[in-house]
């Protein structure tokens, strides 16, 4: 499944990006290049579903590709690799687990770890107060998170017989519709009264996966339940309410100072020598905000004309690389306004 990930996301990068693009794409950077990345090479869905990747097991697993020709010597960069003709041809009778296909890096990793968190000790917390026992080790011992659980059982204000039982349906309906050894692998990293759950390295012994895999088929399921909470909620309050909300800000601290200047009409050159900051750094910040708010007005920026002379010639010539767009556009297009117009233009497509 690794392996898998990685090969399609060299396919659609087309040599455009170095293969430490990939790392970062699955390590979910917060750069406003690999952010930019996912959107216009379609990789959304795979960002961030492996926070904690290690970079030599990458970089080892990326050698092993090389070493069975599925990669190869980059043409674009030095130090680098891309998907080669064999893996394309590798690729194309390569199939990952239909439930690889609820992943969905961009739309749930902001929230999926304190999700599992949250989840995970209130079934800890549930178990033992149903069995009258005080005195245990929590698995979370995180304050926040400890603070959440105490504030969702006065929200509910309902003994924990009753709450254990509704939260055991709600579980209950969604793992029933996943096949049972993915139902099963969930459960068995669940605490209780007596009882830990499993780690990730033990259940990857058990499934006889890699644990980078099991991390995958992990990320999966939750992102599975997410979805089905987010599209049920009603049906599912207790799940619903240990789900952190949507709201949270996507764009950065910075990004969002900048941008309620902008809306206050200052200008960026004036914004920069407000807040100390360089334009370039203003500029990510412009960009950052057309790739998460589609309301943020952009005309002070770019005319329509010029996007879409931009993203024509992005299409004319299928690629996302600005220094070859800017050649091709001359002078009178800024490095900025390519951005921009890819930012709030999407991928290229037809």
């Amino acid at each position: 499944m690794f392996t898998t990930i990685i090969l399609t996301c060299s396919k659609q990068l087309k040599d455009e990006r170095t293969d430490q693009a990939i790392y970062h794409i699955l390590q979910g950077k917060k750069s406003i290049q690999t952010i930019q990345d996912i959107y216009l090479y379609q990789l959304d869905h795979y960002y961030k579903i492996l926070p904690t990747l290690d970079q030599n097991l990458y970089k080892r697993t990326i050698q092993e590709l090389v070493d069975h020709q599925l990669m190869e010597t980059s043409q674009s960069y030095a130090n680098s690799y891309t998907i080669s003709h064999k893996g394309i041809e590798t690729l194309q009778n390569r199939t990952l687990p239909p439930l690889l296909s609820y992943v969905n890096g961009k739309k749930y990793s902001m929230y999926t770890n304190t999700f599992e968190k949250r989840l995970f000790l209130f079934i800890q917390v549930l178990s033992n107060k149903q069995s009258q026992h005080n005195s245990y080790v929590p698995i979370v011992d995180q304050y926040d998170i400890m603070n959440d659980i105490k504030q969702l059982f006065r929200k509910f204000q309902k003994n924990s017989h009753s709450l254990a039982n509704e939260l055991y349906d709600e579980l209950t309906t969604i793992l029933e519709t996943i096949e049972n050894q993915y139902a099963d692998l969930f459960i068995s990293r669940l605490s209780g009264f007596q009882h830990y759950g499993k780690s990730i390295q033990q259940i990857a012994r058990e499934i006889k996966q890699t644990e980078v895999d099991t991390l995958l088929i992990i990320q999966s399921i939750t992102h599975y339940i997410l979805k089905q909470i987010e599209q049920n909620k009603q049906q599912f309050p207790l799940l619903d309410a240990l789900k952190m909300q949507d709201h949270l800000l996507q764009i950065t601290v910075s990004a969002n100072k900048t941008k309620t200047l902008v809306e206050q009409g200052i200008p960026l050159e004036q914004i920069s020598s407000m807040r100390n900051l360089k334009m370039n750094t203003i500029y990510d910040h412009i960009v950052e905000i057309a790739l998460h708010d589609d309301s943020f007005a952009l005309h002070n920026f770019i005319d329509d004309e010029t996007m879409t002379t931009i993203l024509r010639t992005a299409h004319a010539l299928d690629t996302y690389q600005l220094k070859e767009l800017k050649e091709a556009l001359g002078k009178d297009y800024s490095y900025f306004q390519i951005r921009l117009a890819l930012a709030r233009g999407g991928a290229v497509s037809g």
